[in-house]
């Protein structure tokens, strides 16, 4: 991928994890095509550092994985 960058939506908070949508947009290297997905990712923090990151395609999942769903 060319050109990947990511976008970040909703963000759902379960005390020291929370949930981020998240959408990454990049462009083929070798076609050219513009290409997007989003997913939703789940960080947990302590201490003030990131411990765990973990992305899911389905956001039910990603919200149970915190106590949020």
């Amino acid at each position: 991928m060319d050109e990947l960058r990511f976008e970040f939506g909703e963000v759902t908070e379960g005390g020291e994890e929370f949930a981020v949508v998240t959408r990454a947009i990049g462009r083929g290297r070798g076609s050219g095509v513009e290409v997007e997905w989003t997913f939703t990712t789940v960080w947990r923090v302590r201490e003030g550092l990131i411990g765990y990151h973990h992305g899911y395609s389905d956001h039910d999942d990603a919200l149970r994985a915190i106590g949020a769903g």
